[in-house]
């Protein structure tokens, strides 16, 4: 038994004395003991690290005051404070450690491992950051959230390398697109596989049910997913790390690890939390003013009669200005006022979204639940576009046995849109939808004076008020149940199951272009798609000697997947009123479609990894998939990887250096991957019914689909990538990550032209290759590391490069919109996303340049420049002068298909993203950028913006670039009514699509404990989308109107503006 200290006696004397005595004494003698107690002295000491070198710059901070010094270039400090009070000793890289001021302290510092010992998920497993032989980013919880994101990819967008996010359009619930390291494949997906809870979903931004090609919506397979609910995501980017998904794995992974009760730092917790959140348009376009419309449509006017020499007096003008024979006055230019943005502030309006979030969470000794729902109400910024979203999800895991554990993960959700046809691909009149009719609607009418309504363009606040639903239903479910056969072998069964449905309602009324002369029309349609997964697997993980750890994963995978579709249209209705919805009423049924297919795939899963002293890493995966979507023969593929890694930091060379390079990683992996983006049974031929004669009668029967013949001798596209990496840590505050990757993808599936002899229009077959390489690196820097205040910020940047191979030369033109315009083609050495037109060379400015052009003289050989032929001169100044100039590139004389060549490219040259965060005692702030360089858009509105003279309103930007207007800088035509103007694409309809934006500003403020029961409120207040600098024309160059269609990346065709927010949150813990 140890004695008692005099020190001791004397205090617990006092303390004895202090309580006999009374209250007035116990004060004047506690003031006086604390007097001596507090007596500050000076302690001096040294900070070190575990190889006993120096820590410069190291925390050293009396507890519960403000008063702190810094270690010197030797480690070494002195601060003055009494004796036996507690010391905070911090630095960055290191572990805190609370001590006791004395005299000639030494104090060790043992490394902060966490950043390299955090858990990271990997396909079917975790491993520790430190033992990857591959290349995974990662995304918490806490990062998605600060820009106060409605769905999961908003959070994404900046902030990884290797992964660009794109917002198809700013619609609410609108579609996306991730790529991951470029794309891959020229017909199929271009999508990553997505898992949540270990469970891949088969959900697909495809899903939309879209009863007008021309006119597509996408919707977003993630919008299901409550972004409060998610833990963390992590990104599978390389072989090493896709393999494992095999078939599937070629276009990279996202896993989504949903919030569970463990890890809190309280038995039980409850978190509510609300955003009110603001949204505006974040740009409008100037386009004429009606005053400026009317000048306009005047000169129109002039010129063209001029052109043919037709005489003309002021009251033929569109806009006369002056009072007719029949002494009726017609407005002219200066009877108007000028506003530029009428219908777009006819269209446009702020909108209001309201997120509700409601989690209760908690564990004990072996149990955690997370019980959490979700309401989301989000009102579009233009008019009659709104969605709406119910969430809820449970997760339980439970410790049944030593030996057994069980948990379940189940998530339901309940959406509902009215969407807007916002975008259209065809050349039309009056079917444009409400942006580009907003945009091209005549200035000099306005919504109370549409009694002489313009026909060649559609009133945009009609399309408001046409119904245009989308409903969606999410089923998820993942369960699994651990059994621990022996020590280090646990045998894992998962059982998964997804359920989606879509339901889709559209009526186009009489008044609408689309509706006109039919008595109004109406599409009905739906689908649903179901996924059953089953999961067995054999999990070893074992170390021996202290330095040879073996983990091990063997095990098969089953999965079905079903779907459904079906889509009718009718025509026809008595009345509007009814909205289309009374199908049996319509007169006419147009149209009806569906379809069904089942398919189902069996894999062989398996990987070694093997680490040595914490040094040496090897990891070997491999899948077998067998797929019932191929052909006997072509069914089964086999996915191999392998991943080394090399700490060099662990070397005991290394050691005296680990003050500068704390950590040093070298990795190396390369495999396969595949794409199974076929349809369940286009391996077959499929039938379609025809009538065809049968004596003298014509039959009803089935025959060969012309487009759908099938192909036997279809396999999978498989990419090969090769991945290296290098991780460092400098001065255990600047953490760097580089990696570069080729890849290339061979047997692409894309359809093919046949002769006509065949009978058969086209055949999907595995022909060519393409080849992405790029280099990408991330920077994090924590700069400030203290009990009160921390400052971090960093950056990636990414570079792909996309080639096509082993095609051909020639180019091949994969799809056809606005008609008959192909604006992108396929050949070997360019990259798929590549513009091929012609190359704009101005303006014809003057007869004497027409005249003496090789072109002209090569098409009018016997023309004369002296003479008087009436007819030769018009066309001069009719298809001429004043007219695009293209460039003849084989010189032949004439503009052909021949004279095009490559003019653009869709594909950034590379994409980045930059953040800072700061915390000072409560408050926290942080701030994120994000950007792309040298990607081309492809403006589909400028096809009507530069045919200028014709009725449709335009931008001023356009106008003013006119021949008319501006003949020495002009790049747009003369302002001429000509409806034979010959329109060719060509780099005059392609922006620079390159943009900065200050994606997301928070701020936030954290009260705790501020009453009895309650844990912490957190007030916040965040911006979205706040500046954008770009060159762009049209509203905001983060537009994709196609999708994930991979060879119609990069067109703007009139898409719904992205939009900029302000969002105000309250979370409340309990």
């Amino acid at each position: 038994m140890k004695s008692i200290s005099k020190k001791t006696l004397w205090v617990g004397g006092t303390c004895m004395a202090l309580l006999l005595v009374g209250v007035p004494p116990m004060q004047v003698v506690a003031n006086s003991t604390i007097e001596v107690v507090q007596q500050n002295k000076k302690i001096t000491g040294i900070v070190v690290d575990q190889n006993g070198e120096p820590v410069i710059g190291a925390n050293i901070l009396q507890k519960g005051t403000a008063n702190g010094v810094i270690t010197d270039l030797d480690g070494r400090f002195a601060i003055d404070c009494p004796v036996g009070t507690s010391l905070t000793i911090s630095f960055i890289g290191y572990l805190s450690q609370n001590v006791k001021a004395a005299s000639d302290m030494r104090i060790i510092l043992k490394e902060d491992s966490q950043t390299l010992d955090e858990v990271v998920v990997v396909g079917y497993g975790f491993v520790k950051k430190s033992d990857l032989t591959g290349s995974v980013a990662q995304v918490k919880s806490e990062e998605l959230l600060k820009s106060s994101p409605v769905s999961l990819e908003k959070g994404l967008q900046g902030r990884l390398t290797g992964v660009n996010v794109v917002s198809n359009d700013g619609a609410p619930g609108g579609g996306i697109s991730i790529q991951i390291r470029g794309t891959n494949s020229f017909q199929g997906s271009t999508e990553p596989l997505y898992v949540i809870d270990g469970v891949p979903i088969s959900d697909s931004n495809d899903d939309t049910i879209n009863f007008d090609s021309s006119s597509p919506n996408y919707s977003n397979a993630l919008s299901s997913l409550n972004p409060n609910d998610i833990a963390s995501i992590e990104i599978l980017k390389d072989a090493s790390a896709t393999a494992i998904y095999g078939s599937r794995g070629a276009n990279g992974v996202v896993l989504i690890t949903t919030k569970s009760g463990s890890g809190l730092s309280v038995k039980d917790q409850v978190s509510l939390s609300y955003k009110l959140t603001s949204s505006h348009v974040a740009k409008k376009i100037k386009v004429l003013g009606a005053k400026d419309y009317a000048e306009y449509r005047n000169l129109s006017y002039i010129n063209t009669q001029e052109v043919s020499n037709f005489e003309w007096v002021q009251t033929d003008l569109p806009f006369p200005g002056t009072t007719n024979s029949e002494g009726t006055y017609l407005k002219g230019p200066d009877d108007f006022d000028n506003d530029p943005y009428y219908w777009q502030d006819q269209i446009f309006r702020s909108g209001l979204t309201h997120d509700l979030n409601l989690n209760i969470s908690g564990q004990s000794q072996g149990f955690d639940y997370s019980v959490s729902g979700g309401y989301l109400n989000q009102e579009g910024i233009i008019n009659g576009s709104d969605y709406s979203r119910y969430t809820m999800k449970a997760n339980l895991n439970k410790q049944i046995k030593s030996w057994l554990k069980f948990g379940t993960s189940v998530s339901g959700t309940f959406a509902n849109s009215n969407v807007l046809k916002t975008a259209t691909n065809n050349q039309n009149n009056g079917t444009e939808g409400v942006i580009r009719s907003a945009l091209t609607y005549p200035a000099s009418q306005t919504q109370e004076d549409l009694d002489n309504e313009y026909s060649m363009v559609a009133v945009p606040t009609r399309y408001i008020n046409a119904l245009n639903e989308n409903k969606n239903m999410t089923f998820r479910t993942s369960n699994y149940l651990n059994i621990t056969l022996m020590d280090g072998l646990i045998f894992r069964s998962v059982l998964g199951y997804n359920y989606t449905r879509n339901d889709a309602n559209k009526y186009w009324p009489s008044y609408l272009a689309e509706g006109k002369g039919i008595g109004g029309k109406s599409n009905a349609g739906d689908n649903w798609r179901t996924s059953l997964l089953f999961d067995n697997l054999l999990m070893y993980n074992k170390t021996f000697n202290r330095k040879h750890s073996v983990s091990a994963t063997v095990g098969t995978s089953w999965e079905e997947s079903s779907y459904y579709n079906k889509a009718i249209t009718v025509q026809g209705f008595g009345t509007d009123d009814t909205e289309g919805w009374l199908l049996q009423d319509a007169g006419t049924m147009t149209s009806v479609s569906s379809g069904k297919g089942d398919s189902q795939l069996f894999s062989l899963i398996g990987r070694l990894a093997y680490n040595y002293a914490g040094k040496y890493y090897l990891t070997f995966t491999a899948r077998n998939d067998a797929s019932s979507k191929f052909a006997k023969g072509k069914r089964a593929a086999f996915f191999p990887s392998i991943g080394v890694s090399y700490r060099l930091s662990e070397e005991k060379f290394m050691k005296g250096l680990s003050e500068v390079l704390s950590n040093v990683k070298l990795r190396y992996s390369y495999g396969s991957s595949g794409n199974q983006a076929i349809s369940s049974y286009q391996t077959f031929a499929i039938m379609a019914a025809a009538n065809y004669p049968f004596g003298s009668n014509i039959e009803n029967g089935y025959a060969t689909n012309t487009y759908n013949p099938g192909n036997k001798d279809l396999t999978w596209e498989t990419t090969w990538q090769h991945d290296a990496g290098l991780e460092l840590m400098l001065f255990k505050r600047v953490s760097l990550e580089f990696d570069y990757y080729y890849k290339k993808t061979t047997d692409l599936l894309q359809y093919k032209q046949t002769p006509s002899s065949t009978g058969i229009e086209q055949i999907l077959s595995n022909s060519g290759s393409v080849i992405n390489k790029g280099f990408e690196a991330n920077m994090k820097v924590f700069a400030i590391q203290s009990k009160d205040f921390s400052l971090t910020f960093g950056g990636n940047i990414s570079f792909n490069k996309n080639e096509i191979c082993d095609f051909g030369k020639e180019p091949m033109f994969p799809n056809s919109i606005y008609n008959s315009m192909r604006p992108y083609a396929l050949a070997d050495g360019h990259s798929i996303g590549a513009f091929y037109g012609w190359t704009h060379d101005g303006i014809w400015q003057s007869r004497d340049e027409v005249v003496n052009s090789h072109q002209f003289k090569t098409q009018y050989p016997n023309y004369k420049a002296d003479s008087s032929d009436a007819a030769a001169e018009e066309i001069i100044r009719r298809d001429w002068v004043g007219e695009i100039k293209y460039k003849d590139l084989d010189g032949d004389g004439f503009i052909t298909d021949k004279d095009q060549d490559w003019i653009g490219d869709a594909n950034p040259d590379f994409y980045y993203g930059f953040s800072l965060d700061l915390n000072w005692k409560n408050l926290d702030f942080s701030i994120l950028f994000q950007g792309v360089e040298g990607n081309d858009i492809f403006n589909m509105n400028s096809l009507r913006f530069y045919d200028v003279g014709t009725t449709q309103n335009k931008p001023y930007y356009v106008y003013e670039q006119s021949w008319s207007v501006n003949p020495q800088t002009a790049v747009a035509p003369k302002n001429f009514y000509y409806t034979g103007r010959d329109i060719r694409f060509s780099k005059l309809y392609l922006d620079d699509g390159s943009y900065l934006k200050l994606r997301s500003l928070s701020i936030g403020y954290t009260v705790k404990n501020p009453l009895p029961h309650i844990n912490s409120i957190r007030f916040s207040a965040t911006g979205n989308n706040l500046l954008t600098f770009t060159s762009y024309k049209g509203y905001d160059p983060e537009v994709n109107s196609f999708g994930s269609t991979p060879s119609l990346r990069g067109i703007d065709s009139g898409a719904y503006p992205q939009q900029r927010s302000f969002t105000f949150g309250l979370n409340v813990v309990f």
